[in-house]
């Protein structure tokens, strides 16, 4: 009997997470090879060296982060077509199906939009809120498509709270990396121009 629940769970949750874990196992190592290779030519560009791979990771994170969401998220499902748009509606049904569902459910969604909201801060000048809208924008976007093209999957506002939540919450995680808005023109955080107006302005200081 429990061999039978282990395997049934499993089941249900490689059918749900399976695919999009199969394109997150072949992205991964595409995204670290695509990092690499736009560090070295941000650099060669004349972009400082810790700018240049920072703001590289944080592309590909965002790049190859959406990849897998858009696959869970946009594949043709076997469950009905439906909308809620009263908020906590469904987060409250939750309880009912045990804590399994709940898990799966509120993390899968926490994660969803993570990799976008960890590396936007990063690559510009923009905080928790803005991440968080930007996240909210993007998840309106899924679970309307979820609904005009009628994938058999239920879309729903608390998915676009629990996916914007988390897209601001990977943000606060990535607070170490930030962009700083104030260190703009720094070897840091500059832009690629700056060391190139730096140069410029030391040589009109030049008697």
């Amino acid at each position: 009997m429990h061999m039978h629940w282990v395997t049934s769970h499993l089941a249900r949750a490689w059918a749900n997470w399976g695919p999009g874990l199969a394109v997150a196992l072949v992205a991964i190592p595409i995204a670290i090879v695509a990092a690499v290779l736009l560090t070295r030519l941000r650099r060669r560009a004349g972009w400082p060296a810790p700018w240049a791979a920072r703001s590289a990771w944080a592309e590909v994170i965002m790049v190859v982060g959406a990849v897998p969401s858009l696959v869970l998220t946009l594949s043709p499902a076997s469950g009905a077509n439906g909308v809620n748009l009263v908020p906590f509606r469904d987060l409250s049904t939750l309880v009912h199906f045990g804590w399994e569902h709940v898990a799966v459910q509120i993390v899968g969604n926490l994660l969803l939009l993570a990799p976008l909201g960890f590396g936007l801060p990063i690559r510009w000048r923009v905080g928790p809120f803005t991440v968080l809208v930007v996240g909210a924008c993007a998840s309106v976007v899924i679970e309307s498509l979820q609904w005009v093209l009628q994938l058999g999957r239920f879309s729903s506002v608390d998915d676009v709270l629990v996916n914007s939540a988390g897209a601001a919450i990977a943000a606060m995680i990535a607070y170490p990396w930030w962009r700083s808005r104030s260190g703009a023109g720094t070897s840091d955080v500059g832009d690629a121009t700056a060391p190139a107006h730096h140069s410029a302005a030391s040589a009109r200081s030049v008697p």
